[in-house]
């Protein structure tokens, strides 16, 4: 019969107390602290900017909309039409921009998982007297 190992107590055996405050472990972390994980990594000044420009834009969306729908005229209605399209690409890549980044931090995170538990069973099996 095979012993299950909870990977995440393995981890924190492994570590001191301090290392152990650092990292984040599934399940400890809920979903808006991964949300808000942009705004503590080290590009949080530009995810700051980008979800600045992301509700400027969104709202210039919303603004050229309610123009469009009120338009006159079909000069204006293009003009308006236009301005809503571009404003909806930018701030939907603006957003996409985000999620790739919160993605991108959630899979850093998973990696120092694993190079600390290969750390671990490397540091066990070096320990580990040889017959």
């Amino acid at each position: 019969m095979t012993h299950m190992i909870d990977v995440d107590e393995v981890i924190r055996q492994a570590l001191a107390a301090e290392d152990v405050a650092g990292i984040e472990l599934p399940g400890e972390t809920g979903w808006l602290a991964e949300l808000t994980g942009v705004f503590r990594s080290r590009l949080r000044w530009f995810g700051a900017m980008f979800m600045l420009m992301v509700m400027v834009f969104f709202g210039l969306a919303v603004y050229c909309g309610w123009r469009f729908l009120t338009a006159a005229d079909d000069a204006e209605l293009i003009r308006w039409g236009l301005g809503f399209l571009f404003c909806t690409i930018v701030s939907l890549n603006g957003k996409i921009w985000y999620w790739m980044e919160t993605g991108r931090l959630s899979t850093i995170r998973e990696i120092k998982r694993l190079e600390l538990l290969v750390a671990h069973l490397a540091a066990q099996h070096a320990s580990r007297p040889q017959a």
